[in-house]
């Protein structure tokens, strides 16, 4: 396997668990219909970082994160990423 996709595939292993903990602290929730799509529920990004960072010190995080900043930049990334709905359920409501 080359660097670059060791390197993609690191990058989606961060997302996926960023991603968890998101859910976990209720700041994104999973679609009930759309296995796989998560949305925004709230901005309190303090909750979920306090959860990581106790987490990451106790070595309860896996992955490849090497510092607790790593962790908390990937789920402000997840999170400001998601979307606000799920996009699926929104474009089966315009179509109705």
């Amino acid at each position: 396997m080359g660097m670059s996709t060791e390197l993609y595939l690191e990058g989606l292993e961060r997302q996926e668990i960023a991603e968890e903990l998101a859910v976990e602290a209720r700041i994104l929730n999973r679609c009930e219909w759309h296995v796989g799509f998560t949305y925004q529920n709230g901005w309190d990004l303090e909750t979920v970082y306090r959860m990581a960072a106790w987490r990451f010190k106790r070595g309860q995080i896996p992955g490849p994160f090497r510092s607790q900043r790593e962790l908390t930049d990937a789920i402000e990334a997840v999170v400001v990423d998601a979307p606000m709905a799920c996009p699926r359920c929104e474009k089966m409501r315009d179509e109705d």
